[in-house]
């Protein structure tokens, strides 16, 4: 028998029972075992892993855990950009969602113009904001630096005003919507 120290943190918590939570713990096991193995024997989905770090080094789903290993497991990270490091997958389990309220507006619609998904109301209090934004998986009130979004930034992809993703249309369909300069001198257009 083998022994690695676990420890598994923020919402991967909630498959844990409690004497286990927001702590490390050792797992007893029969080697060879890929981490997998050893995430999924403790409760925890391997799908709703986003990082693995075994003695500080990132590693993948079926990477043999050895003997005194010490492994520490991640869900998927909205605070911050863990692309450099080895993912489980090729895109992050979850899409970043917003949700702004009345005074952020105007970030409401650049954050739209920036292709993120998000919703704005204005006449909603504190209490249902929050409970739309957990019912939703949406941020409220974050900021792109804190949240690291530069890399997920993709202009002019959803509707400033209603949020919808922008689809491109046939020139002809909006020759009349448009300015006669304006249709003379672009050829690509989305509605």
């Amino acid at each position: 028998m083998a022994y690695a120290t676990l420890r598994f943190y923020a919402e991967l918590n909630d498959f844990l029972p409690a004497q286990r939570r927001q702590r490390d713990w050792t797992l007893t096991f029969e080697p060879p075992a890929p981490a997998r193995h050893l995430i999924e024997t403790c409760g925890v989905p391997h799908t709703e892993v986003e990082l693995i770090l075994r003695e500080g080094a990132s590693i993948g789903l079926e990477t043999p855990v050895g003997d005194g290993d010490r492994l520490a497991v991640y869900p998927m990270f909205e605070s911050c950009d863990v692309r450099p490091l080895l993912r489980l997958r090729p895109r992050p389990l979850r899409r970043l969602r917003f949700l702004a309220d009345a005074h952020l507006g105007a970030l409401a619609r650049r954050l739209r113009m920036l292709g993120f998904d998000t919703v704005w109301h204005n006449d909603l209090g504190d209490g249902p904001l929050a409970r739309l934004a957990v019912l939703e998986h949406r941020i409220l009130d974050a900021l792109v630096h804190r949240l690291d979004l530069c890399a997920e930034i993709a202009p002019f992809t959803r509707c400033m005003a209603c949020n919808e993703t922008l689809m491109a249309v046939d020139p002809t369909a909006v020759q009349t919507e448009v300015p006669p300069a304006v249709y003379r001198r672009h050829q690509e257009y989305r509605r």
